[in-house]
């Protein structure tokens, strides 16, 4: 304040009231105090609510993408976030349910696969082992084929004389001609089981 006396108006004297100031400043200062607490507790708040609804349930999500990326199996928790995380939570559920059965077809496929070639190398085998046995019949055929054709053919020729029915003569050149057919098959399967086997 400031106080100008009347005998001598051009002298202004200067003063200060310190209790006066002091109140204001407490006052002015008291209610600024309280405005910053104020907006403290709401942001602390608003924090903590962001944590809790937001922050945390993203973050269990991303641990449950995490272990799903794993190979883990996917257990749902009950998430009390928005209506977004829990709609994530549901999407995530069907990735997983999706995962999980995508590894389930290829496990199938897999063991499917490996029957498959167990059962192509087994009807290999075995079929290598019956060309080595028909093989190994026809080479053991050829002997008595052969015999049974030079002995027809004695017989057809009339080597050792003459047959006295003719019926024994045909049958004699039927069973030369079919012994000659029977040969000729004969190497001709042995030949394409050569083949067959390299």
């Amino acid at each position: 304040y400031y106080h100008a006396p009347g005998e001598y108006p051009y002298i202004i004297m200067l003063g200060y009231d310190a209790y006066f100031y002091d109140e204001n400043i407490k006052n002015q200062l008291w209610s600024r105090l309280l405005q910053i607490i104020g907006f403290a507790v709401f942001f602390i708040l608003f924090l903590w609510i962001m944590r809790t609804r937001m922050i945390r349930p993203v973050l269990q999500l991303a641990n449950d993408v995490r272990e799903i990326s794993q190979g883990k199996p996917y257990a749902p928790a009950h998430y009390s976030g928005s209506e977004e995380i829990e709609e994530l939570s549901r999407q995530i559920g069907k990735i997983s349910d999706y995962v999980a059965e995508n590894k389930r077809i290829e496990n199938e496929l897999r063991n499917k696969m490996s029957m498959l070639k167990r059962d192509k190398e087994t009807a290999r085998i075995e079929k290598h082992n019956k060309l080595e046995f028909l093989e190994y019949v026809c080479q053991e055929l050829r002997a008595p084929v052969n015999s049974v054709i030079t002995r027809a053919q004695t017989m057809r020729d009339q080597l050792y004389g003459p047959i006295e029915n003719r019926k024994y003569h045909q049958c004699a050149a039927d069973i030369y001609q079919a012994g000659n057919t029977m040969q000729q098959n004969l190497n001709a399967t042995v030949a394409e089981l050569d083949h067959s086997l390299v």
